[in-house]
């Protein structure tokens, strides 16, 4: 079990500062680590130390079991229940910071509220809109508002699945980008390459669904079968000794782990899948939403100010011809398209690089 967290770069290490552990740390040094910390800190022997202390605790709850630590090891999550609320936008329950709603927006969903998926492509599409609105005038430099979508990506990848978001989001502005400037270069060719391209898009996703959720069964009829028995597998084994080199170590589990223990670390690689089958899921009806709402404004149904003042789609083109700028000058539809489009590209590429720093 400690290998995964060998292995694999945590998302967030907000909770291993607070305890003074490097992210791989095995759970007797997080153990040690917390004793430790909780003396040094208590509020008998240093002053304002409650706080502190209450923060050791509130991580050391998370770290000081797999079930707990590996998702948010993995995904950022404090409790995995979290994942379902935070995808599928219903956040009644929880008490929301600014960034969390920030991210919320940018996936279309507004706090308290429930939209329809028509609302929500328009949401989308009018925070698009000012998003990109700089780029398109021409009125700030690229590189300065990339500067500003960086650090804010730096801020929210670092929320529960963040990063995973960002990346998926990034991707829809690319994807959306690109079609519409292949269109412009290739007429004809470019429409039978784009239908061609989404087909591959989307079967990729459901493929990378299918096959997640297939290891979530293996994992399950695994764990079920795996009840009672008490020969388990091999496992490697890491110990807190200077005269002894972990990677050479090897033990099983029937001699140093009983069979409690193996089954809560498997119950919480069980958890961890279940979280990746959810997001995978969710993953493309995001980015449907997010292209849909790319492509209602790159289609030129958006680029009119008074769509801002309708929810009917139908009328979103009843403006006029062009892009409106704020100081109200007109730049004329197929300018506009294209601005738009590399705008987006600029944006998405920007958010998926900073998602994977």
């Amino acid at each position: 079990m400690h290998r995964l967290y060998v292995e694999q770069a945590p998302h967030d290490t907000t909770l291993y500062n607070i305890l003074q552990v490097p992210p791989n740390a095995t759970s007797d040094k997080i153990a040690r680590s917390y004793r430790v910390l909780s003396r040094k800190f208590h509020p008998d022997k240093v002053e304002d130390g409650e706080e502190r202390l209450q923060q050791i605790r509130e991580a050391y709850e998370v770290l000081k079991n797999d079930a707990t630590r590996l998702p948010y090891h993995q995904y950022g999550l404090m409790e995995v229940s979290d994942a379902a609320f935070l995808l599928t936008g219903v956040t009644h329950h929880k008490r929301l910071n600014s960034y969390e709603i920030q991210l919320l927006s940018l996936m279309g969903y507004v706090p308290g509220q429930t939209l329809s998926r028509e609302k929500r492509i328009l949401y989308l599409a009018a925070n698009i809109v000012e998003r990109i609105r700089p780029l398109v005038e021409d009125v700030v430099s690229p590189s300065m508002i990339l500067d500003v979508i960086a650090q804010e990506c730096a801020i929210l990848k670092k929320l529960p699945l963040g990063s995973n978001i960002l990346r998926c989001i990034g991707r829809a502005y690319r994807h959306a980008g690109q079609s519409v400037l292949r269109q412009q270069r290739f007429k004809k060719m470019g429409e039978i390459s784009n239908y061609l391209r989404e087909n591959v898009h989307h079967t990729k996703h459901f493929l990378e669904a299918a096959t997640i959720q297939g290891k979530l069964l293996l994992k399950e009829k695994m764990q079920s079968k795996a009840d009672g028995v008490v020969n388990l597998p091999k496992i490697e084994c890491h110990f807190e000794d200077d005269n002894l080199n972990d990677s050479s170590l090897y033990c099983y589990n029937d001699d140093f782990i009983n069979q409690d223990e193996h089954q809560k670390a498997q119950a919480a690689i069980l958890e961890s899948l279940q979280v990746a089958a959810l997001w995978k899921v969710r993953k493309i009806y995001l980015d449907r939403t997010i292209r849909d709402a790319c492509m209602a404004v790159l289609n030129g149904n958006y680029f009119f100010f008074p769509s801002h003042q309708t929810d009917n789609m139908n009328g979103w083109a009843d403006g006029g011809d062009g892009w409106v700028t704020s100081k109200g000058r007109t730049i004329t539809t197929s300018v506009g398209r294209i601005r738009a489009a590399s705008a987006l590209m600029m944006i998405g590429n920007t958010m998926v690089q900073c998602s994977k720093a």
